[in-house]
Parts: structure tokens; sequence; C-alpha cells
């Protein structure tokens, strides 16, 4: 009994589930949420907020904004509810003369859509609680 074959792979799949499930416990996913992301550069935090726009997970997205850059956060959220198939196609961050400042060419589209390049001058500056956008232009 041991030896078959068919009591090893039930063996086998029953441990893989185990692990399957011991590694992506609820405890896991809660604390990484809780934590958040710590940000080293301001262009992850840049790509991070484009991505959670993608994801339309919007009070995220407005976290990473303040200050000026909060209206511009307002109207890019109206556009991506106002068309749910719209999605974030390319996201490409260049360096300007200024410190913390990006000039972000974004490629929009969808489906049903013509893709779009739009263009944003981004500054990120230190805040008490880590990097943000603090002033977002359309270029």
């Amino acid at each position: 009994m041991l030896l078959n074959r068919y009591f090893f792979i039930l063996v086998c799949s029953i441990f893989f589930i185990g692990v399957i499930v011991w590694w992506q416990n609820p405890n896991t996913a809660v604390s990484a949420i809780a934590n958040g992301q710590s940000y080293a550069n301001p262009k992850a935090v840049i790509e991070d907020y484009w991505e959670k726009l993608d994801y339309r997970q919007f009070d995220l997205a407005s976290a990473l904004a303040s200050g000026q850059a909060e209206a511009t956060n307002s109207i890019l959220q109206q556009m991506f509810q106002d068309n749910p198939f719209l999605s974030v196609q390319n996201v490409e961050i260049q360096n300007t003369s200024a410190q913390n400042s990006y000039l972000v060419e974004i490629t929009t589209g969808s489906s049903i859509d013509q893709r779009k390049v739009l263009t944003y001058h981004i500054i990120v500056e230190q805040q008490n609680d880590g990097l943000k956008i603090v002033e977002m232009s359309h270029e």
C-alpha cells in the first residue's frame, strides 16, 4: 500500500496544497496591505500610482498624491471611472533637469478606443509619511 503510485501522488498533492494554503494565508495578505510599500525612489511612486489607477484602486492612488496633484488625480479618476475598458498600457518615465521632476508619457487605450499618449509633468517630494506626488500637470 505504501509503495502504490496512487498513494504517493495523493500524498504529494496534499503536501503541495498544504504549502499553497500556508504560503497564502490571510495573515500574510492583511499585514502586507496594512504595512503598505516603502518607496525608495520617486520612479517607484510614479509607477505604483499609475498601476493603482489602472486597477481602479482610487483610494490607494489618492494616498500617493497630495497638494496640487490632488486636482489632477480627481480628473484622472473620473476618466477611468467613465470608461471601464480604459487601461494603462505603457508608462515611460524620463528625468528632467530639475531634481525629483519627471516627464511621464502614459499610453492608454482599450479594445474599443484608440491608443492615446498623454504626457504629464510630475514632481515627487518627501512628505511626513513618505514620498508623494505633489504636483502633476498635463502637458
